[in-house]
């Protein structure tokens, strides 16, 4: 792996790398660019699995990427960290949803399937501008689970899960989904593995994001910086609050940071 970076930034993408059309505009394709040739390692930090963001590596050129919450780690191409969930908290927590009338989204780095299908499920698709996965019940059965999502409208039933699943970290990632992942396993220890993987003591990372699974990422970075966009809670963590991801927000903060 190439050491010689002058920093680290990592970005969070849906609300602060993307536009409201889950695209990157020309301006951040380039911004990351000018990154790049001032040495600054550019690491996506996102809850989205490897097969959803694909095409934003290509246009973007960017080779590392913090998936699924922190399941999986790839730093140049290389994938240095993976986790799985047990298959048996797997079907217990499937069961649990199907008597809630729940459906499940089961994420591997390279397939998404769903349980079944509900208007939580459509409506969550069609937010994040994404077509929407193929119906597969078996599929815990069949592949190792690094990540699952509860399709579900906000409610005190939330409460209910986290309560019955003390293993799991569930992220409210908008108003139709949470995202499920192994308690202790968040976007923040992702970035303790690659601190230690690149060796990065002296070396300055800064976070980029606008929601509440960015929380952990905010605690580990030197400089975090919350998008004009994000929910308030975050934007209390923040050591600067750029404009917002539709304004140019990450070029300006870069700026500002001095980093472009």
């Amino acid at each position: 792996m190439h050491q010689d970076y002058k920093a680290v930034a990592f970005f969070d993408l849906d609300g602060t790398l993307l536009n409201d059309q889950s695209t990157l505009d020309q301006e951040v394709i380039e911004t990351i660019q000018e990154l790049k040739e001032n040495q600054v390692l550019p690491i996506i930090c996102t809850g989205r699995t490897n097969c959803e963001i694909t095409e934003i590596q290509k246009e973007a050129k960017i080779d590392s990427a913090i998936t699924l919450n922190g399941q999986r780690i790839e730093i140049e191409g290389e994938v240095i960290y993976q986790h799985h969930f047990p298959k048996e908290e797997v079907q217990r927590f499937v069961a649990f949803a199907k008597e809630h009338q729940d459906e499940v989204g089961f994420y591997t780095a390279d397939e998404i399937y769903l349980s079944g299908v509900n208007q939580a499920v459509e409506d969550c698709f069609e937010i994040l501008h994404s077509p929407m996965p193929e119906v597969n019940a078996n599929f815990p059965e069949e592949k190792e689970i690094s990540m699952m999502l509860i399709f579900r409208d906000e409610d005190p039933v939330d409460d209910e899960y986290r309560n019955t699943f003390p293993e799991f970290e569930f992220y409210r990632n908008g108003l139709k989904a949470m995202d499920i992942v192994a308690r202790g396993q968040s976007k923040g220890t992702a970035i303790q593995i690659v601190k230690k993987a690149l060796d990065l003591r002296d070396i300055p990372t800064f976070g980029f994001g606008d929601g509440t699974n960015d929380f952990s990422m905010f605690a580990q970075v030197d400089y975090p910086v919350a998008m004009g966009n994000a929910v308030e809670a975050l934007k209390e963590q923040a050591i600067y609050i750029t404009k917002k991801n539709t304004e140019g927000g990450i070029r300006h903060a870069l700026k500002h940071f001095h980093l472009i």
